[in-house]
């Protein structure tokens, strides 16, 4: 789906908004915690949770899945509450993957941990009818810019799964920064309701980095965006230029530019299949923090 397209779709969806506010920007701050693999048993769904340290707020986070194929994806990423007396997620990231392979695979969460600024949870719900590719956003209050953003479905059916979850803007200036926008993939065979997730910062300064690919007919890709020098992935997303269920997030996480064994901290990566039988094109979206 083109921006117009999607700029106008956001301008008629109807908000259920929820938020409060935590903590103090920069990127000085954050810390990168990655769990450990959790088994993901063939045909099964599995959720793993990370959680931030007292007094961090969790502004991002993401799923891996190790020897992810077509048959693997994500089917939530977002942010946690655990039970404090703020009653708002930001503690913590959760990740639930699903597979349908034929065999086992497994999985990681990070979560984006931030001890300095200040932030705000918002969420928006709508409802997704069955066999449809349905859309949802959640908007930061006017002067805030998204740090991160995720998506939360009902664990009902393996057929529902994560179409995109990525940074959308809907001001005059053109970039995406002030919106989370996500989408659901409904197979379930019965209405469901999905969240979208904005974690939206009060302060600090951020840049929006976009990095195009594509995907292959019936098959796996990747796109990867790097943060610029001097500053650091709070979190990010993907998306693709389809509009149909035939399309999911593999898997989508921070990752190190420095290569594997380096910290997650400078750039996020997407992994998009297209369960289509044509080439798609399909985008990276990185939140980076100065």
């Amino acid at each position: 789906m083109g921006r117009e397209a999607r700029a106008a779709l956001l301008a008629g969806l109807v908000l259920l908004l929820g938020g409060a506010l935590a903590a103090t920007a920069s990127a000085k701050g954050l810390s990168y915690l990655t769990s450990k693999s959790k088994d993901l048993p063939a045909g099964k769904t599995k959720g793993l949770t990370v959680n931030c340290p007292d007094g961090d707020w969790a502004i991002g986070g993401g799923l891996t899945i190790k020897g992810a194929n077509t048959a693997t994806g994500i089917h939530s990423s977002y942010p946690i509450d655990d039970g404090d007396p703020n009653q708002e997620p930001g503690d913590g990231w959760r990740g639930v993957a699903h597979s349908r392979s034929a065999g086992d695979k497994s999985f990681k969460v990070t979560a984006v941990c931030s001890r300095t600024g200040r932030f705000t949870s918002v969420r928006g719900t709508t409802s997704a009818p069955d066999g449809m590719h349905t859309e949802m956003y959640a908007p930061c209050d006017t002067g805030q810019v998204v740090s991160g953003g995720g998506i939360e479905l009902p664990r009902a059916n393996p057929s529902l799964l994560v179409g995109g979850t990525y940074p959308v803007d809907i001001d005059a200036d053109t970039v995406p920064d002030d919106y989370w926008y996500a989408i659901a993939n409904n197979g379930s065979g019965a209405a469901q309701t999905i969240t979208t997730h904005a974690i939206c910062a009060k302060t600090g300064s951020y840049q929006y980095v976009e990095a195009d690919s594509s995907a292959p007919g019936f098959g796996q890709g990747v796109a990867a965006a790097e943060c610029p020098p001097g500053t650091k992935v709070t979190g990010g997303g993907g998306t693709s230029a389809s509009s149909t269920t035939s399309v999911e997030i593999a898997q989508s996480a921070p990752y190190s530019t420095e290569g594997p064994g380096s910290r997650p901290d400078d750039g996020w990566r997407t992994y998009v299949n297209n369960l289509a039988g044509v080439p798609l094109d399909i985008t990276a979206f990185a939140v980076c923090r100065e």
